[in-house]
């Protein structure tokens, strides 16, 4: 219908009712073809898997103990890997957010096997 409209609206005709012409349907088929297969490409180049963790985050995880608290899990990143403060807190998120750590409480984690 949005061809239509267009169609119209650049013939200057403006009526309460238009009415899709099958040239148009059959454009908009088309249209719908071409981007189904342009969404099955970009599908297929997504990354197979959200749990992917880069090396550096994977190296921390191994450093921390089992259970740590916040300012242990800083100085290990600082001291091991010279990570920076806020990096480490975004690390922290990030095993959160994956499921490898649980925080029962505000600064306090444990690794989640």
């Amino acid at each position: 219908m949005v061809l239509t409209a267009l169609k119209y609206f650049d013939r200057a005709e403006l009526n309460n009712e238009f009415i899709c012409a099958d040239e148009d349907f059959e454009i908009a088929l088309k249209l719908v073809k071409v981007y189904e297969q342009h969404s099955i490409n970009m599908f297929k180049k997504l990354p197979k898997s959200t749990t992917r963790v880069d090396k550096t985050l994977k190296k921390l995880y191994d450093l921390l103990p089992e259970t740590f608290q916040r300012k242990e899990a800083i100085q290990i990143a600082n001291d091991k890997l010279m990570i920076k403060q806020r990096s480490a807190d975004d690390y922290l998120s990030k095993y959160l957010a994956l499921k490898m750590l649980d925080s029962p409480r505000s600064g306090y984690y444990t690794k989640i096997k």
